[in-house]
């Protein structure tokens, strides 16, 4: 989907599990639409949200709490929230305005799935009896 000057990509990478890939510019305009094209994330359980940010050029102060806004909606429904591939104008702006941990941002998209399948591994071990020798 584009709209303005917003580029919309949404894939279920496994059940439940979304990547979305934005390019272009983040901005007013384009905030209401991206908002607009994510709603239906809020009415689906989400065990993890990744935002892919490697073509978006430019975030306004509005697209920045679009993006705060739907983290806390993924995390507060149980899910797991991060982004990669900040360009480095993008990175400042969320070092700047400090508002999300550093383990959600990833250089890339594998790194992303490396952190959250070791997550998974730590889950699964708790719920495993040890085996007796």
């Amino acid at each position: 989907m584009t709209v303005q000057s917003l580029s919309i990509e949404v894939h279920e990478r496994r059940s439940h599990w979304f990547e979305v890939s934005l390019a272009g510019r983040l901005d007013t305009q384009s905030e209401a639409i991206l908002s607009k094209h994510l709603a239906f994330l809020t009415s689906r359980k989400v065990r993890a949200l990744h935002l892919e940010l490697g073509r978006l050029t430019y975030i306004s102060s509005v697209g920045l709490r679009a993006l705060i806004t739907l983290a806390r909606a993924v995390r507060d429904g149980g899910g797991a929230f991060s982004m990669s591939n900040l360009q480095p104008q993008i990175a400042k702006v969320f070092e700047i305005a400090n508002v999300l941990p550093k383990e959600e941002i990833f250089t890339s998209v594998e790194e992303a799935d490396r952190y959250y399948d070791a997550i998974q591994r730590k889950e699964l071990a708790k719920r495993t009896p040890p085996s007796e020798s």
